[in-house]
């Protein structure tokens, strides 16, 4: 009897090669495309927290609630509802007499450019004309609607602050556009 030895060659067909190959472009392709998107969304979400709007939102707001919280709650100019004007002490911890009346004003108003201006002065007498809207500096630029609203001591401001279309600037990831809302309590008083 004669014994007839198999021989087995241990190696890949062309087929399982094939394959092999075919799912790790596959898996390539999926890794790359998640890359992606993870870069885009990170460079949306960095153009947004950075961007000029985020910043002028957040000055704004910090200037409005520290001018309005040392006002006195009992006297204010408002013509508009896009303006305000407050009038505080310059130093309440340094009041000479309970008869001194503030001897500061702010006025925050829309310009006509879409800034938020800020105008301060000395008041010359009691009571105080009242100061026109002009000079002063932007506390905020893009601004297109800003509201001031009076409910007992408390002063809100409302605003909305939106980039401009930028023809240089090809990528939309730029365009921000935020609402801002705060709102400060008056804290002095005139006195009697």
């Amino acid at each position: 009897m004669s014994v007839k030895k198999k021989h087995f060659r241990s190696g890949l067909t062309l087929i399982e090669l094939m394959i092999t190959v075919l799912a790790a472009v596959v898996l390539v392709i999926g890794i790359s495309g998640m890359l992606a998107a993870g870069h885009k969304n990170f460079n949306h979400m960095f153009a947004r927290t950075t961007s000029e709007v985020v910043r002028n939102s957040y000055e704004a707001r910090s200037i409005f609630d520290t001018i309005v919280r040392k006002s006195v709650y009992d006297y204010q100019d408002q013509t508009s509802s896009s303006d305000i004007t407050v009038y505080y002490y310059s130093d309440p911890g340094n009041i000479a007499t309970l008869d001194d009346f503030p001897d500061r004003y702010a006025t925050f108003y829309l310009s006509g450019t879409d800034d938020l201006m800020l105008q301060t002065g000395d008041v010359g007498s009691w009571p105080p004309p009242l100061p026109s809207n002009s000079g002063g500096f932007s506390i905020a630029s893009n601004v297109t609607f800003a509201e001031f609203t009076l409910k007992g001591d408390a002063i809100r401001m409302s605003l909305t602050i939106d980039d401009k279309d930028d023809p240089t600037v090809k990528s939309t990831l730029r365009k921000v556009k935020i609402e801002v809302t705060t709102t400060a309590i008056r804290h002095n008083k005139l006195p009697l």
